[in-house]
Parts: structure tokens; C-alpha cells; sequence
């Protein structure tokens, strides 16, 4: 058995009117012959009356919208989310988008947070530049380790917001205050379970 091509849009607009036309059109059967002419114009003129001709089109349209309905209801279901067709990409549409005060309160904290780490790397590479190292001048050793604290706290509090959206509440803290407060071991803990349990790192799954 042949594979059938799944309709599409064009073909079913094409099926439908096509379904219309030949509904509403009149149908008159051949003349025969000997039949008179005033016969022949009594016997269709309740077809071709202004009556019979709009309750004819009237259910010609119900029925091919009933039958468009039919095969498009047949065809693969759009998955929503959040109340919106789902985007045939990889990205999934986030509740509420850009426009939620939240999402932009979270954002903004970001920035700042981004920025700050930023001001200060670029404020310690100006004044006590990490190459050539030096570990005998007091200053230095100051500077860098107070620029490294701000810079991976700025990187693990990004990975904190990750781990809290992927995780329940209680797990999520939990893990958040060991990346914290523990570094690099609990985050790579964390990146070790979330590869077992889901096979991937994606914050969305695959459409």
C-alpha cells in the first residue's frame, strides 16, 4: 500500500471550494426530447428560484465547513504553551515572556551583576595587570583575589538561577548554597546528575 501524502493548506482551500461549487451549483439532468418547453421550465423552476437557491448554499457552506473542520482536526495537533502555539524550533516559548515584571526584575539583577564583575576585572587589569605575575608585591596578591571572589560569585550565582528554575525548591536551594559556598566540586556535582538523569545539558527539550 502506497504512503499517502499528508493535505496541505493550499489543497484543502482548493477541496473545499471545489466542494462548494459543485454543491450549489444546480443540478439539471438532460433535456429529453419531446418534452414541452413550458414542462421543461415548470419542472426546474423550484430549483432556480431565490429560496431554494439560498437554502441550498447555506447548508453547501455548513457542509464543507464541517469537512474542513474534519481534516484539519485530523492532522497533527499544535502542542500550546502557555496559552500559544508551541514554535517549531528548538526554543520553547517561556511563560509570560519579557513582559513579566519578574522576568524583568531577574534580568536587570543580572545586568547589574554582570556589570559589576566587569567594572572590576577591567579596573584590576588596568591598574595591576596579571601578567608577569607577582607574588611577592602585597598589592597584587590583593587585588586579584578580591577581582576572583566578585568573578566567580558573579559565575555562580548565574548557575544558581539555573539550578533553582530545574530543580524543586528545597533541592534547589540546597544545591545553590554548596555551589556557594563549596565552588567548583557541588557544580560539577550538579552538571554529573543532570547528565545521568536527563541524557543532555539543553534547558529545553528538542520539538
Amino acid at each position: 500500500m502506497m504512503a499517502t501524502r499528508p493535505a496541505t493548506p493550499c489543497a484543502l482551500l482548493v477541496l473545499l471550494a471545489t466542494g462548494c461549487v459543485t454543491a450549489v451549483a444546480p443540478k439539471q439532468g438532460p433535456v429529453t426530447k419531446g418534452v414541452s418547453r413550458n414542462h421543461t421550465s415548470s419542472r426546474f423552476a423550484p430549483d432556480l428560484s431565490f429560496r431554494a437557491y439560498s437554502s441550498r448554499a447555506a447548508s453547501s457552506v455548513q457542509s464543507c465547513a464541517h469537512t474542513g473542520t474534519t481534516l484539519l482536526a485530523s492532522r497533527r495537533p499544535v502542542r500550546l504553551v502557555a496559552g500559544r502555539p508551541a514554535m517549531q524550533s528548538r526554543a520553547e516559548i517561556i511563560p509570560g515572556g519579557s513582559s513579566s515584571p519578574s522576568a524583568r526584575l531577574v534580568a536587570l539583577c543580572y545586568l547589574i551583576l554582570g556589570s559589576t564583575a566587569l567594572y572590576a576585572l577591567t579596573t584590576t587589569l588596568m591598574k595591576n595587570p596579571i601578567f608577569p605575575f607577582k607574588t611577592e608585591s602585597l598589592q597584587w596578591c590583593r587585588s586579584w583575589l578580591y577581582t576572583t571572589i566578585v568573578d566567580y560569585y558573579g559565575a555562580c550565582l548565574a548557575l544558581c538561577a539555573v539550578i533553582l528554575s530545574s530543580e524543586p525548591k528545597w533541592v534547589g536551594i540546597g544545591w545553590s548554597l554548596g555551589c556557594c559556598f563549596f565552588g567548583a566540586p557541588v557544580c560539577c556535582a550538579w552538571v554529573v546528575l543532570r547528565v545521568l538523569r536527563h541524557g543532555s545539558l539543553r534547558l529545553s527539550t528538542r520539538s
